[in-house]
């Protein structure tokens, strides 16, 4: 993307974010970049486990501005990372260790910054394994 930005200017800052999960034993790994999330939902709440990389998460909460006030905040979508904008990468990463019952939501912002929470919620329902579902 670098290189493709660099010889047309229409380009210049287009990049993307992911989050990614990958089963290693009883250990889910999970990775992001940007603003797409990894959500736990284990039949009762569903619990965001990564950490946006956005000015509301980096910069705006730190300066103690309410929360209502960045859900309208102009800054809201604005990224402090995403893939294919800079060189330099930094990645979040976790362990998880799903129970049974546990689901496992990948999503980006076209779900989370659309849909409530609970509205995810509520949609779902807990199998009786651990399991991954992604949505756009």
């Amino acid at each position: 993307m670098l290189e493709a930005a660099a010889d047309d200017a229409t380009l210049e800052g287009m990049g993307t974010t992911l989050v990614a999960a990958l089963e290693s034993g009883p250990e889910l790994l999970v990775a992001s970049v940007g603003d797409s999330r990894a959500y736990v939902y284990d039949g009762h709440s569903l619990i965001v486990i990564t950490e946006d990389q956005t000015w509301v998460q980096e910069v705006g909460r730190r300066l103690g501005i309410d929360e209502e006030s960045l859900r309208t905040h102009p800054m809201r979508h604005v990224l402090t990372m995403a893939i294919g904008v800079s060189s330099q990468l930094r990645l979040h990463s976790y362990a998880l260790q799903p129970q049974p019952g546990t689901q496992v939501l990948l999503c980006s912002d076209g779900l989370h910054g659309v849909v409530t929470a609970e509205a995810i919620g509520e949609s779902s329902r807990a199998p009786t394994g651990w399991r991954i579902s992604a949505a756009c």
